[in-house]
């Protein structure tokens, strides 16, 4: 099964879920990605870091002005470069990645 931490609802949707994601293979490891869980609709989406990058914590922050969606911040450390930059999702384009860091 897949390997989860640090869980955190989004702040406009109840129902969807974000979270640190490690393994699927129920290994335990560091966290290399973050899962969206709908439990409403029972799917999930996961998005895997590239190597040698570290996922931390996720945080939900709504949009401005009638925007759709949130915004997803979580820390993501470079251990190849050994430095830390803040990764910022969006919750509509969630699978894609940051699109910013």
């Amino acid at each position: 099964g897949l390997v989860m931490e640090f869980p955190t609802q989004d702040v406009l949707s109840p129902s969807i879920l974000y979270c640190g994601a490690a393994c699927t293979d129920g290994t335990s490891l560091p966290g290399v990605g973050i899962c969206k869980i709908d439990v409403s609709k029972n799917t999930h989406d996961i998005w895997w870091a590239e190597h040698q990058i570290f996922t931390g914590e996720t945080y939900s922050v709504a949009k401005q002005n009638g925007e759709k969606g949130s915004w997803l911040l979580t820390l993501l450390y470079d251990a190849g470069n050994e430095r830390t930059s803040l990764g910022i999702f969006d919750s509509e384009t969630f699978g894609d990645g940051p699109v910013g860091r």
